[in-house]
């Protein structure tokens, strides 16, 4: 009875394309969340997430504020709920994602198969943008081009990160002296991608 209950709890992994979720993220939904303590401010944020659940908009969410704030937490809640209307979701942990992208670079079908799948998913969460070593490679090959396909076919989009737009600016542009100009290219998409929520509080990681 137990294993038959853990497998309608894990049901919705096989919506997953891309999942880098912990298997205690891959339970994470709205139902679980102890709101008694939390400001209006939050409040209205989970009440706003919701509503977007059940739109039909294909703009996300770009996710900002300090570690621990609760952000990965909110975007999987997201990503697990369209998970089980089985919508096809990759969740993204960028810095992993570059790192395994980097380590097969010679395998030609691999990083066609594995960028596929972040281009097509009906839903896609990049968590902790901004953390990766960014290089020209992942900023001009692999983000922009994602980024730009998801733009053009108006898929849904999420976005996590320490880093305010301005910030993230700073280090795409990858140098003091760096290429502004590509390092906007990508601010751009993801302002069309997704609007702005900062997420306050104290660390919410227990």
């Amino acid at each position: 009875r137990y294993l038959i209950e853990e497998k309608k709890l894990y049901a919705h992994q096989k919506n997953y394309t891309i999942c880098h979720l912990s298997k205690k993220e891959l339970l994470n939904n709205f139902n679980n969340i102890d709101l008694s303590n939390e400001d209006k401010y939050y409040q209205d944020v989970i009440d706003l997430l919701k509503q977007w659940l059940d739109s039909k908009s294909s703009k996300g969410f770009y996710f900002v504020g300090k570690l621990g704030v609760g952000k990965t937490f909110l975007a999987s809640c997201l990503a697990n709920a369209e998970a089980r209307r089985n919508k096809k979701v990759a969740f993204v942990k960028v810095p992993t994602f570059c790192q395994q992208l980097k380590s097969n670079l010679d395998d030609k079908d691999y990083i066609v198969n594995y960028l596929g799948k972040a281009y097509h998913s009906d839903l896609l969460v990049l968590d902790d943008i901004g953390a990766e070593n960014t290089t020209p490679w992942i900023r001009d090959d692999i983000i922009l081009p994602i980024l730009d396909y998801r733009m053009e076919n108006e898929k849904r989009t999420l976005f996590t990160s320490n880093c305010t737009l301005d910030e993230l600016r700073k280090r795409l542009a990858i140098s003091v002296n760096g290429d502004f100009v590509k390092a906007d290219r990508i601010l751009e998409r993801i302002r069309s991608l997704s609007s702005v929520i900062t997420i306050t509080g104290v660390s919410r990681r227990k």
